[in-house]
């Protein structure tokens, strides 16, 4: 009989083991939605400025190079522009 009651404890401590384990990954997984929450915003932005960016290019290319290196560059200068906006979101690092 003690030793099915020492059973009995041992799953009892392994299940709350796990509900607290549950718990500090809840706590993790809304701490996560909430920063991806405020990167939205500009993500949006960005892609809103990476359309018009690409609105522009579409126009009729009167040579191949140049248009292509034109759309490189652009790709390049949102990405830059993706990178910097993620620093922001992050938050002010120290520059003065």
């Amino acid at each position: 009989m003690i030793h099915c009651n020492q059973l009995q404890q041992q799953q009892q401590q392994q299940q709350q083991q796990q509900q607290r384990q549950t718990h500090y990954n809840s706590l993790q997984q809304q701490q996560q939605q909430q920063q991806q929450q405020r990167q939205q915003p500009q993500q949006q932005q960005q892609q809103h400025e990476q359309q018009q960016q690409q609105q522009q290019q579409q126009q009729p290319p009167t040579n191949q190079p140049v248009n292509s290196v034109a759309a490189a560059a652009a790709t390049a200068a949102a990405a830059a522009a993706a990178a910097a906006a993620a620093d922001a979101a992050a938050g002010p690092v120290g520059w003065f």
